[in-house]
């Protein structure tokens, strides 16, 4: 793994410095506006369950600290090519690394658990998933990845600098158990997890397909084939794990082949590459789980009519209004956010 031992010719070039400044940029911006609204849209949208509010705008929340604490510093390192922080707040920010992709990771693998209860197991969502218990799991996400990204300064490991990946984070050669331990909790426990679970709903979403579609096939010009809700399914199942396997994979493949081949040298701009389409996840994160979700959209509608309408000078009144809307059709919408949406 490259870091700030190494001379200047395994530095990253000013074209790649430029390129990587623009991405970082656009990642900055798009992390921070994308869970900014989704958190508004969550806080301010009655039809949601309080379980599923809490359990995405934790994963928000989470994403958007991603956007304010650690890529304008990558930014601002691209840009200078050079780490003018200081050593404890590269700590900092190491921790800030590790902490925040474990609690995302969990995070992830929550919010499928409890897509997977709501359409599996419906009848028995309300027994099952309870305000209590999500408030006890989030907190355990967080409790457990601070204790986490604590332990290297216990001399478990330690946090660094490294040119390539612009930022510091944990020296992934400096202790092998604990390295091992990272990757296999934060990448193949979430992506298996996520492999059954959404196994187990698109299942489920296309026996519930074809027991509608069976009713109807009997109907004149009508064909039989693929509904589509089963394309629904599997649309958005693709999407969310090839979204997460494209955004987690490369940078974990890096760093298993650096630890297992230590006379393979990794170019620079691989190193680069992968470390930023890891903190580009936060920027996926609100367009796939809160963008596909159709209670989402329609309270990002809502609350789009009501910013234009208050620059209308027509706030007050439209803000009761919309109050008064969400109350009325709320136990709709709930029935709907689990028959319309798989994420």
């Amino acid at each position: 793994m490259a870091d700030s031992e190494k001379n200047e010719d395994d530095k990253l070039d000013s074209t790649t410095v430029i390129c990587v400044c623009l991405i970082y940029l656009l990642a900055t911006l798009f992390t921070i506006a994308g869970n900014l609204i989704a958190i508004i849209v969550i806080w301010r949208t009655k039809e949601f369950r309080e379980v599923t509010r809490i359990l995405m705008a934790n994963l928000a929340v989470t994403d958007l600290l991603v956007g304010v604490l650690i890529l304008p510093c990558i930014i601002h390192t691209a840009a200078t090519k050079s780490w003018i922080f200081g050593n404890i707040w590269c700590q900092f920010t190491g921790f800030n690394n590790l902490l925040l992709c474990s609690v995302s990771a969990m995070s992830l693998t929550a919010v499928s658990y409890e897509r997977y209860i709501a359409i599996v197991y419906s009848l028995r969502y309300i027994d099952l998933l309870t305000l209590k218990r999500s408030v006890i799991v989030v907190a355990v996400i967080w409790l457990s990845a601070a204790v986490g990204a604590s332990v290297p300064f216990f001399g478990i490991g330690k946090y660094k600098y490294f040119d390539n990946r612009l930022t510091c984070g944990l020296d992934y050669k400096d202790n092998l158990v604990f390295t091992v331990t990272v990757i296999v909790f934060y990448f193949v426990l979430p992506v298996s997890w996520m492999f059954y679970i959404y196994y187990h709903i698109f299942k489920t979403a296309r026996r519930h397909a074809r027991s509608v579609h069976a009713l109807i096939i009997s109907l004149p010009g009508h064909n039989i084939g693929f509904s589509s809700k089963e394309r629904k399914a599997t649309s958005t199942i693709v999407i969310i794990i090839g979204v997460y396997l494209l955004t987690w994979t490369p940078a974990t493949i890096v760093q298993i082949i650096s630890l297992s081949a230590s006379t393979i040298s990794i170019p620079p701009e691989v190193d680069t590459v992968t470390t930023c389409l890891l903190f580009l996840n936060s920027a996926c994160n609100p367009w796939i789980y809160c963008g596909m979700n159709a209670v989402f959209r329609q309270g990002l509608r809502r609350q789009t009519r009501l910013l234009l309408q208050c620059i209308g000078w027509k706030c007050i009144n439209t803000s009761q209004d919309a109050e008064q809307n969400n109350s009325t059709q709320s136990t709709v919408n709930m029935h709907n956010q689990d028959s319309n949406s798989v994420v």
